[in-house]
């Protein structure tokens, strides 16, 4: 495999697909959907009382 003037290879992966990185990307997606799902962003009512 040829060296790029970087020094690094040309193909950045082993397989030569990014397959693995999109699964990857996709599955930390949906944890992040999940651990983010039961967030209640409504103002606290102290906080509501305080502004009005």
């Amino acid at each position: 495999m040829s060296k790029t003037t970087c020094g690094c290879d040309e193909r950045p992966d082993a397989t030569g697909s990014y397959e693995a990185v999109w699964i990857l990307s996709i599955g930390l997606s949906a944890v992040a959907a999940l651990l983010n799902w039961p967030i209640d962003d409504r103002p606290v009512a102290r906080l509501r009382a305080a502004t009005a």
